[in-house]
């Protein structure tokens, strides 16, 4: 396809991105399907897409898939271009079904997205203080879930030892296990026993290593959140992981969330009604950001436990006839609504 569009007319982008190639697609205002190309995912392909598209004419939207993955470089070179660029989803699944799948189609669905505005969600900006404490923070998480992994491994290998070597190595802490492990040198010519040793030796030696590297990520994190965001470790029941994944979920360029709702949608706390005959109630939406959402009802557990006002609150809710999980949604949504601003005013 290789229709040209006139060169005062705007054109509707779509890219379908992969690890090693981007394919692109390029519609008109009317929807006519200009023509579509793969570019390779590196700088110089980037730049050939770029230059491809804008010979058709002014881009006015690019819908790119995986703003966050393996788009996101081409995002940051776009918008570093002036594009304007959406994130688009990889389409209805029902219509891939019937259609089938081709990097060809899903360009162009991204197109037509673009087109008629069903593309509006801006995409995450990467190359701030918030990227920094989301790779901090997805590392430390990976290694305490190695760290835990781990220690489960010792627990169960000495469950089925020898009566006298599990006596032997009783600890009540997993950090006093694993240096009586670590530091454990058994004398024995069982070779079962030998072995045994031998590799809860190495696992415990792993898993102090990880406990170290943990705090290491930690205090990095703690520091970086501290020098970035002290306003929001502010806020009563938000601690430093907390801090983390909303900041992680909100992005740097807050001006994706213009108001509270909007937060509240992408957090999944917005409320959605399940009313029906008599009862008329909503419950919290369960989509958005998981880890957004997370971090919300952590710190509503958090005020409920050592905040009176809350308690309060939670009491006067349920006397008006709510349920305590209403009670506790209400809570969420009012939580919603205090921290939008704080998040506005530390990443614009």
């Amino acid at each position: 396809m290789t229709n040209q569009a006139s060169p005062a007319q705007g054109v509707f982008v779509g890219v379908d991105t992969h690890r090693d190639r981007h394919h692109a697609a390029v519609l008109d205002r009317t929807g006519r399907e200009l023509a579509d190309r793969s570019f390779p995912a590196t700088p110089a392909g980037y730049w050939q897409l770029a230059d491809w598209v804008e010979a058709f004419g002014p881009v006015e939207v690019a819908a790119v898939e995986g703003t966050s993955s393996y788009g996101a470089a081409l995002t940051r070179f776009l918008l570093e271009r002036g594009w304007r660029v959406v994130e688009t989803s990889p389409g209805d699944k029902s219509d891939r079904r019937r259609r089938g799948k081709t990097d060809t189609a899903d360009a162009f669905t991204a197109a037509r997205a673009a087109l008629s505005g069903r593309a509006t969600a801006v995409p995450k900006d990467s190359t701030g203080v918030v990227q920094a404490i989301r790779l901090l923070r997805d590392t430390r998480r990976l290694v305490v879930r190695q760290q835990t992994q781990i220690m489960n491994q010792i627990r169960t290998f000495l469950v089925t030892s020898p009566a006298e070597f599990r006596e032997q190595f009783r600890q009540p802490t997993a950090l006093r296990l694993a240096q009586a492990l670590a530091s454990s040198r058994p004398a024995t010519t069982d070779p079962v026993s030998a072995a045994l040793g031998s590799v809860l030796a190495l696992h415990a030696a792993r898993w102090l290593d990880c406990r170290n590297q943990a705090r290491q990520l930690q205090q990095q994190l703690q520091a970086l959140l501290e020098q970035a965001a002290p306003t929001l470790l502010a806020i009563p029941a938000i601690g430093p992981d907390t801090a983390a994944a909303l900041l992680v979920a909100a992005g740097q360029n807050t001006r994706r969330i213009p108001t509270e709702a909007a937060l509240a949608h992408l957090f999944g706390i917005a409320p959605v009604p399940v009313s029906s005959g008599n009862s008329s109630r909503f419950r919290c939406d369960r989509g958005g950001n998981r880890d957004g959402n997370a971090a919300i009802h952590r710190i509503a557990l958090g005020r409920l436990r050592r905040d009176p006002r809350t308690v309060d609150y939670i009491a006067r809710t349920m006397a008006r006839g709510k349920t305590k999980r209403d009670a506790i949604r209400l809570l969420k949504r009012h939580l919603v609504r205090e921290i939008h601003p704080v998040l506005q005013a530390l990443t614009q």
